[in-house]
């Protein structure tokens, strides 16, 4: 049972994994939640996966800092909140059903309100020594 609940895991990483990167091309799926969801099923299951993502060298720092909670520059939040912002208004304008672009909405709020109130990580001036 431990075998089928590891490879279960695996599974739903790598799903995650293959969503987050459809996200970097599709402006309406997020990214990084993927990437968040890949990380929790493959602490569980595959060290080797987890360092894996965590060690990538475009989005590894940013979720390490985002992981330990030592929050997002400011830099960050900004692309995030607008790279977020043209997707859904994208995606609210392509979609003529109501409630999928309440929906959206709603989404698009809570997402920027989450990252908004993330801690915000101040850069390290190199010429302070």
């Amino acid at each position: 049972m431990k075998n089928l609940k590891k490879k279960l895991y695996i599974a739903f990483g790598f799903l995650a994994v293959a969503l987050a990167i459809i996200g970097v091309f599709i402006p309406s799926l997020p990214t990084v939640p993927f990437l968040l969801v890949a990380l929790f099923c493959f602490e569980r299951s595959s060290k080797k996966y987890h360092d894996m993502i965590m060690n990538n060298k475009y989005f590894g720092p940013v979720l390490q800092d985002y992981y330990s909670g030592k929050g997002l520059t400011l830099s960050v939040k900004i692309k995030a909140i607008l790279f977020l912002s043209c997707g859904m208004i994208f995606s609210i304008y392509k979609i003529q059903n109501l409630h999928a672009r309440i929906a959206l909405a709603i989404v698009w709020l809570g997402v920027a309100i989450h990252i908004i109130l993330l801690k915000t990580k101040k850069i390290k001036n190199k010429s302070n020594k």
